[in-house]
């Protein structure tokens, strides 16, 4: 029974339709639906029970299958709670639960290296948007950018983070508001940031070298096949509403942050173990000795082999040109850049 508040729920009766999605929280409140009918919830011996406002059993259920069939309480009328995604057991005590949010090609699988290192497993989830959930758990490494829709599912990101206990995520989220409500779970939110300028250089090699375009994706296919400035000014064309608008709204985000949570981490400051004074400070608060492994983490796991990065540096051209330059200001990335503090 100890997965029932690690799962994420679709609740709702074969006679009519879902309700909602539903977590059931260790304390015994429900998170993501409620309804006078469904308020709290426990465990009756082998039965979950849903309780409603007054604190009366309004509906019971029996597990079956890939999650729960039960009834309205002295009535035939069918409900179930059929699972959507289940989190792993990670224990990770002396730290809250862990959400890396980053930049896109702002090091999300080096500082996933460096929490593992730390003591801090991932559960191999990777969060998007609002409600994209890509399971790599089970996957190598080298197929994790390969067709992730293949292993997507949709649920608002923070039910899944409701169901974590230790551990961590990694994550592209630039809604505010998903990042508040994930806080207030009380889950370690990481940003991450990177020279805007080096991300777009990281997303052109890395979806030039390392991602073939699918059968169906002409656009993907037609800039790789050009040379040169052309191939530049393609791939920016093709790839500003696929993912460099996304690089954008991500870095506006972050800079608007402003909770006194707020925890924000350079990319190119990790190398060296350099967390800053104004993270430190607040990452002692939670835990002195984890502050430190992680800082000697970064710099152990600096260049290992990641689900991104082969481990070994690649000779290629620096491929920042003049259309890149004009698209750089153009596009409003240079004043962002100039914002988070790079030159």
């Amino acid at each position: 029974m100890d997965d029932v508040s690690r799962s994420v729920f679709v609740f709702g009766s074969p006679c009519n339709s879902n309700y909602g999605k539903v977590v059931f929280l260790p304390n015994g409140q429900l998170y993501g639906y409620q309804h006078e009918n469904e308020h709290t919830w426990r465990m009756d011996g082998e039965e979950l029970c849903l309780l409603n406002i007054q604190g009366q059993v309004s509906s019971r259920y029996h597990r079956t299958g890939n999650g729960w069939a039960g009834t309205v309480e002295g009535r035939r009328y069918p409900l179930y709670l059929n699972t959507l995604i289940t989190t792993d057991t990670c224990e990770t005590p002396g730290l809250p639960p862990v959400m890396v949010n980053t930049i896109p090609k702002a090091g999300t699988y080096y500082v996933e290296a460096a929490l593992k290192a730390a003591g801090c497993p991932s559960h191999r989830l990777h969060l998007g948007g609002e409600d994209v959930v890509d399971d790599y758990r089970g996957l190598p490494d080298e197929r994790v950018h390969i067709m992730p829709e293949t292993l997507r599912l949709y649920c608002p990101l923070d039910l899944v983070t409701a169901t974590l206990q230790g551990g961590h995520v990694v994550a592209h989220c630039d809604f505010q508001h998903v990042i508040d409500h994930v806080r207030s779970q009380g889950v370690l939110v990481l940003s991450v940031v990177r020279n805007l300028r080096d991300i777009m250089k990281s997303m052109f090699r890395f979806l030039l070298y390392m991602i073939p375009p699918e059968p169906d994706d002409f656009l993907g296919q037609f800039w790789r096949e050009q040379e040169g400035d052309a191939r530049v000014t393609a791939f920016l064309a093709v790839e500003h509403e696929r993912g460099l608008e996304h690089v954008r709204q991500m870095a506006r985000m972050i800079l608007a942050d402003t909770s006194p949570q707020s925890i924000v981490l350079r990319y190119e400051s990790l190398k060296q173990g350099d967390l800053q004074p104004h993270n430190i400070e607040k990452l002692q608060a939670i835990n002195p000795e984890f502050t430190q492994r992680l800082s000697d983490a970064f710099v152990q796991t600096y260049g290992a082999r990641t689900p991104t990065f082969s481990g070994e540096a690649r000779q290629q051209p620096d491929p920042w040109c003049d259309v890149f330059e004009a698209y750089f200001h153009k596009s409003g990335m240079a004043d962002l850049n100039a914002q988070l503090g790079y030159a």
